[in-house]
C-alpha cells in the first residue's frame, strides 16, 4: 500500500535530539521543495520548532528496508549528520506492540555511500556488512502534559480496563507475515548469488582482454625502447664524427660534414617519432588500467541480507514475547 511520508522537526542540545514537531509532505512532489518552504514560513509565524532534524515514513510489517530509504536518509544525514528517519508500524501498532523506530546511517556506510561504487570489492574495502547499514537509535516516547491528562482520565473510566488484552497472542496473521516476507527475501537473495556468480565470469573474461593487452603494450614499449637505444647510440656517434669535422678545417672535411648533417637529422626525427609513439602507449597503458571492470552493484544483495537479520530478529522477539504470555496464561488458569 501506500506509505506516509513527511519531515521532523525539532532540536539537538546536549548530545541528544528532541523531536517536537512534524508535518507531511506535499502530494505533489514536483512542489516539494516550494512547500517545505512555505511550511517553515508559517512554523516560525506561531514560533514553532522549524529546525529539520530527519524525516519519518511508515511501513507495513517493517517493510521499509530499501535503496529509496538509504538514499533519502544519506541526503538528509550529509547536510545534517544528527539526522534520523523514524520508522512507524501501524500494523505491528494495532496489535499492541508500539512500532516506532529511529535509524540512522553507520558512518561507515556513509563514507561508503559517498563513493557511488556498489561493487562487492568497495564494500570490503570499506569493511561494509549487511548489519552495518543501519544502526538504532535509542529513544524514549514522551507525551504531553494533556495526553497525560486526558490518559488519566480514561483509567478511571469503568469498563476501559485492558488488563487482559496484554495476554492476547494476536493469532498466527502476523507471525505468518513476516515468515512470508523473510522467505521471500531468502529466495531473493539467492537468485541474487546465482546472477553474481554469472557476473563474475564476465569480469574474469574482461580482464583477462585487459591483461592481454597490457601485454601487447608492454611488448611494443619493450621494442621501441631497443630501437629508442641502437638510434641514440648511432646520434652519438654521429655527434662525436660531426666535433671531429668541426676541428678540421680542410675541403675534404667540410664535404664530410656536409654529408653528416642529413644523417643527424635523419636520427632525430626516427627518435622524435619514437618517444611520440612510446607516449602514445604509455597513455594506453593508464587508461587499461584504469578501466573498469563490469562488477554487479551489490548494494540491493546487502539490503536482502540486512533485511532477512532485520525479520530474524523480529521472529524471534515474537516468538519470546507469545512463549511468555503462554507462560503467564498458564500460571493464571492454575490460580483459578
Amino acid at each position: 500500500g501506500a506509505t506516509a511520508d513527511g519531515q521532523l522537526l525539532g532540536l539537538e542540545a546536549n548530545g541528544k535530539l528532541e523531536v517536537t514537531n512534524a508535518f507531511p509532505t506535499a502530494e505533489n512532489k514536483a512542489d516539494f521543495d516550494e512547500f517545505i518552504k512555505e511550511m517553515m514560513q508559517l512554523l516560525d509565524k506561531v514560533n514553532v520548532d522549524n529546525n529539520t532534524v530527519g524525516w519519518y515514513r511508515s511501513a507495513f510489517i517493517g517493510e521499509w528496508i530499501t535503496s529509496n530509504t538509504i538514499r533519502v536518509q544519506y541526503e538528509f544525514q550529509n547536510a545534517i549528520p544528527e539526522s534520523v528517519v523514524l520508522v512507524y508500524d501501524p500494523h505491528t501498532t494495532t496489535k499492541g506492540n508500539l512500532g516506532l523506530k529511529a535509524y540512522r546511517l553507520s558512518s561507515h556506510f556513509m563514507a561508503f555511500y559517498k563513493k557511488k561504487d556498489w561493487s562487492h570489492i568497495n564494500f570490503t574495502r570499506h569493511k561494509i556488512d549487511s548489519g552495518d547499514i543501519f544502526e538504532e537509535i535509542p529513544m524514549k516516547v514522551h507525551n504531553s502534559h494533556l495526553i497525560h491528562a486526558f490518559l488519566y482520565e480514561l483509567q478511571e473510566q469503568d469498563g476501559f480496563s485492558c488488563e487482559f488484552d496484554r495476554l492476547d497472542l494476536g493469532g498466527d496473521a502476523p507471525f505468518e507475515a513476516n515468515l512470508k516476507i523473510m522467505s521471500d527475501s531468502i529466495d531473493e537473495l539467492i537468485q541474487d548469488q546465482g546472477k553474481f556468480k554469472s557476473s563474475q565470469k564476465g569480469v574474469k573474461r574482461v580482464r583477462d582482454q585487459i591483461q592481454h593487452q597490457l601485454s601487447n603494450v608492454q611488448q611494443q614499449m619493450a621494442n621501441i625502447q631497443q630501437q629508442k637505444a641502437k638510434v641514440e647510440e648511432q646520434l652519438k656517434k654521429v655527434r662525436e664524427q660531426k666535433r671531429e669535422y668541426e676541428d678540421q678545417t680542410s675541403a675534404n672535411n667540410e664535404k664530410s660534414y656536409k654529408d653528416i648533417l642529413p644523417t643527424e637529422e635523419k636520427l632525430n626525427k626516427s627518435k622524435e617519432e619514437m618517444e611520440g609513439k612510446e607516449e602514445w602507449l604509455k597513455k594506453s597503458k593508464e587508461e587499461l588500467l584504469k578501466k573498469p571492470l563490469p562488477y554487479l552493484p551489490r548494494l540491493d544483495a546487502y539490503l536482502t541480507s540486512h533485511k532477512i537479520g532485520h525479520y530474524s530478529a523480529k521472529v524471534k522477539t515474537m516468538i519470546g514475547e507469545n512463549m511468555a504470555k503462554m507462560f503467564e496464561i498458564d500460571a493464571l488458569n492454575s490460580e483459578l
